[in-house]
């Protein structure tokens, strides 16, 4: 492995053709490897005591701000840190929302993880914006094992029945995306920055396809209509997944 490689920052790999493409092998059992992961960790955690379960719960909810700390003094300690790598993108957010809710279990926080943080994670992992960094490179090991950090911690609770998602769960997450979207459009247009991909489609993800159909100048709203069916689409899953899987139970322990 080649170690200067290891350290260079995206910025430095932009365009020296290094990185990966979506959905090819490399991305494929990176993502394999994930959901492995997930279905491993998720199992032993439905299997576990309450006193087992919060530390692989706290494990999860401490790792994701430890781990942002770490790549953010690097990027710093290399003179390359900037606004763009602020935690104000949904999967940055979602590091205090899983905090949050694993400090003080609420039903609010855990339809937020279930609602917003773990299909914003799932997106950034099938849609990968960090695509010009190799998979031996620190900052996109780092981006894959973050984002599936988070998938963990929301998988864990929802199999160990510790929430049951609720329809009013899109409503509460409409509040707080739709909220905080609208200072980071703001934030964006002053520094040219892209939080939560609100001033462009991310390259490979459906977004592209919004504004093929519906162009730039309806971006946001096609953008905000399309996340809310997809929250619909999540919730009439949910509702299955439950009829069938649990058949409608009582939570083991009640958020």
């Amino acid at each position: 492995m080649n170690t200067e490689l290891f350290f260079k920052s995206t910025d430095d790999l932009e365009g020296l053709g290094l990185g990966f493409s979506l959905w090819g092998p490399g991305h494929i059992i990176w993502l394999g490897c994930i959901i492995l992961a997930v279905v491993i960790v998720s199992s032993i955690y439905r299997k576990a005591g309450y006193r087992k379960r919060r530390i692989i719960a706290g494990a999860a909810a401490f790792f994701l701000p430890v781990s942002e700390i770490v790549k953010d003094c690097y990027t710093a300690s290399i003179g390359q840190f900037d606004i763009e790598y602020f935690p104000f993108h949904l999967c940055g957010i979602s590091i205090f929302i899983i905090l949050i809710d694993y400090l003080k279990p609420n039903r609010f926080t855990s339809q937020l993880v279930m609602y917003a943080c773990m299909p914003g994670a799932v997106a950034a992992l099938l849609c990968c914006n960090w695509t010009a960094a190799p998979f031996f490179n620190f900052f996109c090991i780092h981006s894959f094992v973050f984002h599936a950090v988070i998938v963990i911690y929301a998988i864990c609770r929802y199999r160990g029945r510790e929430l049951r998602p609720e329809y009013s769960g899109i409503w509460k997450s409409v509040a707080v995306v739709y909220g905080w979207a609208i200072p980071m459009i703001l934030v964006n247009n002053r520094f040219d920055t892209n939080f939560m991909f609100l001033n462009k489609a991310s390259e490979g993800s459906p977004l592209t396809v919004l504004v093929d159909l519906f162009g730039e100048d309806m971006y946001y709203v096609s953008f905000g209509v399309f996340v809310l069916v997809v929250w619909h689409i999540m919730y009439g899953f949910y509702i299955l997944t439950n009829r069938a899987v649990y058949r409608g139970g009582a939570l083991e322990m009640g958020v």
